[in-house]
This record gives structure tokens, C-alpha cells and sequence, in this order.
């Protein structure tokens, strides 16, 4: 027979079980922040230019862009080790990686080569398109050394012959600072970077082709002078009866 003091213990246990049973089922409040890329102009009063003139009426395409498995994740990615990687479960990013990499990719190259004329893969199939950038992603994380660091590989290709104009890699490393905000702004920075090397590198094909082109149009009435000069000597020399 129970005592009334088993029986109020076992009330009290009941009560607190109760208790803690509710607040598991209670809604948790969510700590998650959301971040996402932005362009290299971003708060700043002014870009430098990073080009050589004439690239306003260049159109470049951009991508395809590859991202690895690794970073299609919600979770800002941490590189602890040289075989393993913590994702966060509360700085998160607001859209996939792999669209909003390409994104700002395009706009940093829009705002180096001061043109609207960047369009991202696909584009229509009517659309004129001077040069095609294509980006292998291989890192683009921070490290447990507070560094914002992106490694890719990339090359320039004409996209009316598919040959490779160019080709590189970027190594880009900022530090990461000291909080979410400014780790994602330093990856931001990482991005800008490559987009003034890729711009510049533009620039200098770019340059390069006007100058061949420039060459044959002065070569061309030259050779067409040649061509006309000996019909004209022939038409002046006498005829047997002048002579």
C-alpha cells in the first residue's frame, strides 16, 4: 500500500516529466544566419579600371561553372584538416553555390571590362558572344588558419570554333577576419579577384585581335596595288605599230 509520500513523490515525477516532455516539443528557436556572395563594387565609391580601353562592346559568356559535391551545402564550408571539412550549422548560405558563384562571377567581369554585355551559360542561341569563360571550382572555403581561400582552374574559349584561347588557374587567399560577415565578404574578395585576372586576360585577346585586324585591312589595299600595277604597265607599253 502506498504511502502519502510515495504518492506525492510519484505525482511530483509525473508532473516534472511532463514538464520536461513539453518543452522537447516545444518549437526551438532557429539560430541559423544567412549569407551570400557579393560583387567586388559593393560599397565601394569606385572601381579601378583593370583593362585596357575598348572592351565596353565585348560580350563574354560565363560557363559553364563547376562547383565540386563538397560545397553544394547549405553550410559555410571549414577546411580543418587536409582531409576534413566542418560545415557550419548556423552561418549558412542563402542560395546554392552554384548559382550564385556564376552570378558574381558575371558581374564582377561586367564591372572590370565596363560592359553589359556578360551573359551566363546558357544563353540564347542568338546571342553574339565574343569569348566563353568556363570555371573549374576546386576549393572555395576558409581554413581553421582564418583564411578566405578559392582555387580554380578556368580557360578563355572561342565559341564559335570551341579553341582554347587562353588558360590559368586561381589561387586567391584574404583573411577571413573574425566573424560570418566578414569571412563571407573575404570569399567575396577571393572572387572579385579572379574576375579582374579573367577581365584582364580578355583585354589582351581582345587587344590582340583588333591589332591582327587592323594589319590585313592595311595590308589589303597594298595588295590589291600590286595586283593592279603590272596590268597597268602592260596597258602603257606601245604597240608594235606606235613603235
Amino acid at each position: 500500500m502506498k504511502t502519502p509520500a510515495i504518492r506525492l513523490a510519484l505525482a511530483v515525477l509525473a508532473i516534472t516529466s511532463l514538464a520536461s516532455c513539453s518543452s522537447l516539443l516545444a518549437p526551438q528557436p532557429d539560430h541559423s544566419r544567412f549569407f551570400v556572395l557579393s560583387t567586388s563594387a559593393d560599397g565601394l565609391a569606385a572601381r579601378p579600371a583593370t583593362t585596357a580601353l575598348g572592351t565596353k562592346e565585348l560580350s563574354v559568356g560565363v560557363g559553364p561553372v563547376r562547383i565540386p559535391d563538397y560545397l553544394q551545402r547549405s553550410g559555410i564550408a571549414t577546411r580543418t584538416g587536409p582531409t576534413q571539412v566542418e560545415y557550419s550549422q548556423v552561418n549558412r548560405w542563402a542560395e546554392p553555390l552554384e548559382q550564385c558563384f556564376p552570378r558574381v562571377l558575371a558581374q564582377d567581369l561586367s564591372a572590370s571590362l565596363a560592359s553589359n554585355r556578360v551573359v551566363l551559360f546558357p544563353w540564347p542561341g542568338n546571342t553574339r558572344v565574343d569569348y566563353q569563360v568556363q570555371v573549374n571550382v576546386e576549393r572555395f572555403e576558409l581554413t581553421s588558419q582564418g583564411q578566405a581561400v578559392l582555387l580554380a582552374r578556368w580557360t578563355i574559349k572561342s565559341p564559335q570554333t570551341g579553341a582554347i584561347l587562353a588558360s590559368g588557374e586561381a589561387n586567391e587567399s584574404r583573411p577571413a577576419g573574425s566573424n560570418a560577415s566578414s569571412a563571407t565578404a573575404a570569399l567575396s574578395q577571393t572572387l572579385g579577384a579572379m574576375a579582374d585576372s579573367l577581365a584582364s586576360r580578355i583585354s589582351q585577346l581582345a587587344l590582340g585581335t583588333r591589332r591582327t585586324e587592323r594589319k590585313e585591312s592595311a595590308a589589303a589595299p597594298a595588295f590589291r596595288a600590286v595586283e593592279r600595277g603590272p596590268a597597268s604597265a602592260i596597258s602603257r607599253r606601245p604597240s608594235p605599230a606606235q613603235a
